[in-house]
């Protein structure tokens, strides 16, 4: 019989930020009421269920995890039901108080900061979030580290007796034009906070009429610069992860590792390894020239946040053309933690998304269209669809508020809505064209990076 091993789990909607990829706004503008599952919610959701968990991954699908002010006592109760558990905190770093980054620290839970770039170039991603207040938070995560006889160690992480505290912050970079140089810089800045480095690479669909970039709004609509992607060169380097040395001398720092890593790229793809090194030499300007477009009235056209208006069905049929376009193999983490492309395993450990409104899905794509549905912001026939399948069902049987995860777990109500049709490729035949837009053969998301620590 499977097992529930691992939860995604969106403890905050609320976020400081705009950054434009996050359905939270639309150019710019909020579209999304900020929410936080409660630690009486959580306490009364999961009491059942907690001990049997092997990791629990608090990465906002829609806001920042450092958004809830009851953080410190959320994965504070989880420890104490499972003291072995491991905890990952993502987080923007600009969000939350000092004091309970170091609280985390000394509960041995990690932090993933997301940082695209330094000081100078991290805003233009990170729309709103403050620079000095990243600092402030690494340095008081570390602290926490100073007496590690009473930091608790888990099982999966950091149990071999070794200096504990370096890796268990890890900073992703997203790499675009704008932050490229910073490559190296980076790795020291992360060297210095004793943190493991992951590089990641946007994913934007160019618009032509943006000089090939992408957009980027202020929180009050207004059009500020577009955003590009990397070098192609500089790009390869997207999805590797360094961890932090535990001695530094040359040769075992992260600038060396990194910078040995991109000459075997360089190599492998028979360039020159000073190419790559020449283009850090010269910083890229953030896109602020004129577009052939007038993106200024975007924001102003963003409709305002208004109350569910109860529809209890989507008008919505799909074409022949995309159902068959959405009819392709999946990889599901959330049927397979441990092996998402095996979906022949009934009995393997599973994973669930359970978002700040508390609703149980499968996964964060999922939860994010019951979050937009909720809040009468739906676009999308793939999302449409899958919302009418949820309703369909009950979107009741999916709430925390009104049964714990033990009990929406044993009612089958995930297994009627994405489980039991999970292996039929045939959208047509029940299963979701939403797993294919997702996580299908040609855009996995369901399938995790080689090191991923998320699984544990």
């Amino acid at each position: 019989m499977a097992k529930l091993r691992h939860i995604d789990l969106e403890v905050s909607s609320t976020c400081q930020a705009s950054c434009p990829m996050c359905v939270r706004n639309a150019s710019g503008v909020q579209v999304i009421n900020p929410a936080n599952q409660s630690f009486d919610a959580i306490k009364k959701a999961y009491r059942s269920i907690s001990k049997d968990l092997h990791t629990i991954t608090m990465c906002g699908n829609i806001g920042d995890s450092m958004g809830n002010k009851d953080i410190g006592l959320i994965c504070r109760w989880f420890i104490m039901r499972n003291p072995d558990i491991l905890i990952n905190v993502h987080t923007n770093g600009g969000l939350g108080q000092p004091i309970v980054y170091k609280e985390l620290a000394m509960l041995g839970v990690r932090v993933i900061f997301a940082l695209d770039g330094l000081e100078d170039t991290n805003h233009y991603h990170r729309v709103g979030v403050k620079w000095s207040n990243i600092v402030k938070n690494l340095e008081a995560y570390q602290s926490g580290f100073e007496n590690k006889y009473k930091v608790r160690w888990t099982k999966q992480f950091n149990d071999d007796n070794d200096a504990g505290e370096y890796g268990m912050a890890e900073i992703q970079m997203i790499l675009w034009r704008h932050n490229q140089h910073q490559l190296l810089e980076m790795a020291d800045f992360a060297q210095t906070y004793k943190a493991d480095l992951w590089y990641r690479k946007p994913v934007i669909e160019p618009h032509k009429d943006l000089n090939g970039g992408m957009p980027i709004f202020t929180s009050k609509g207004e059009w500020s610069h577009n955003l590009h992607e990397p070098d192609q060169m500089l790009a390869k380097i997207s999805s590797y992860r360094f961890s932090s040395p535990h001695q530094w001398f040359p040769g075992n720092n992260l600038r060396d590792h990194v910078s040995t890593a991109m000459d075997e790229i360089q190599t492998k793809s028979e360039t020159s390894i000073h190419k790559w090194k020449r283009l850090l030499a010269v910083q890229v300007p953030v896109d602020s020239t004129t577009t052939t477009i007038d993106v200024s009235n975007w924001g102003k056209e963003v409709r305002p946040l208004y109350l569910l208006d109860n529809k209890d069905h989507y008008d919505i049929l799909l074409t022949p053309e995309e159902i068959l376009e959405h009819s392709t193999p999946v990889a599901c983490k959330s049927y397979n933690f441990d092996n998402p492309s095996d979906l022949t395993n009934k009995n393997a450990n599973r994973e669930v998304f359970v978002g700040a409104d508390g609703y149980v899905m499968p996964c964060c794509m999922m939860g994010s269209a019951v979050s937009m549905h909720l809040q009468n912001n739906l676009e999308g026939n793939i999302r449409q669809d899958f919302v009418n399948r949820v309703l369909d069902i009950g979107i009741d049987k999916f709430d925390t508020s009104k049964h714990t995860l033990e009990e929406i777990l044993e009612s089958n109500a995930l297994d009627e809505l994405v489980y039991n049709n999970i292996q039929d490729n045939d959208a047509s035949k029940g299963r979701l064209p939403i797993c294919s837009a997702y996580c299908g053969t040609h855009n996995s998301h369901g399938r995790p990076s080689m090191d991923d620590r998320d699984n544990g």
